[in-house]
């Protein structure tokens, strides 16, 4: 809810049998500037077991109970917010759909890339403590938050690439031209990274950073990515796009 140049963020449970509001959580707000002239901030949820997950983008990440949404622990992050008379005068810099990202959820711990902090913070999913804190500096310009295996966190933007928490070191990096930046959401799936640029999917392996890149077919230009086993959706602006291994046409 936007309104005097502030915004509240609310999660809404609705019944999936006539849409009957459940219950409405209050899980955040902050100053966004600009009277209401720009789009409500995104949070987007994660669900495991019966707790929902869930960055404001506005200062704060929650835990709340699925079922009763009741708010199992919040927490508050310091915000850096970055100013651009340019975008109807926002307070906020402009922000591609793709940055605004889910929690990630590995194991015990949550890792969160919100769109309005220095860091990528690692939580604790019990209660949320704060495990550990990666400047975003460590990557440059970051855009969209891959996902956390045991101790390795993966990111992407104007650079991609993988950081060791437990030895607090950048394991790789690498930089891409604006053709080969991120143009949808992309998916972490077994041993790499898979990233939607306008001309096709670039994945990276996780361990050192080597790439591959496969053009769009049918006229593809990029969208959401969901990898699958076998198959790699893509969801872009009109369509949706299935792409498998070449050896598995013939079968």
């Amino acid at each position: 809810r936007r309104s005097f140049g502030f915004e509240d963020c609310y999660l809404y449970c609705l019944s999936t049998f006539n849409g009957r509001m459940l219950f409405r959580t209050h899980l955040g707000s902050a100053s966004t500037g600009t009277f209401g002239s720009r789009r409500p901030t995104t949070a987007m949820a994660a669900v495991r077991g019966d707790t929902v997950y869930l960055c404001t983008n506005l200062g704060s990440v929650a835990a709340v109970s699925a079922y009763t949404g009741a708010v199992r622990w919040l927490r508050l992050y310091d915000r850096s917010v970055d100013g651009d008379p340019g975008d109807n005068g926002s307070t906020r810099k402009r922000v591609n759909p793709w940055a605004f990202n889910a929690v990630q959820i590995s194991g015990d711990r949550l890792a969160i890339l919100p769109m309005d902090s220095d860091s990528v913070l690692v939580l604790a999913a019990d209660d949320g403590r704060s495990v550990h804190a990666v400047p975003v500096d460590e990557f440059g310009e970051v855009e969209t938050l891959f996902g956390m295996e045991k101790d390795v966190l993966c990111v992407g933007g104007e650079e991609i690439g993988c950081y060791e928490l437990g030895e607090d070191r950048l394991i790789w990096s690498a930089h891409l031209a604006e053709e080969e930046r991120p143009f949808g959401r992309g998916a972490w799936a077994g041993d790499r990274l898979y990233l939607p640029t306008r001309n096709g999917v670039t994945s990276f392996r996780v361990s050192d950073g080597s790439r591959n890149e496969t053009s769009w077919e049918a006229g593809g230009s990029g969208g959401n990515l969901v990898a699958l086993p076998e198959q790699l959706f893509v969801a872009g602006v009109d369509s949706v796009a299935v792409y498998v291994r070449k050896a598995e046409l013939w079968n």
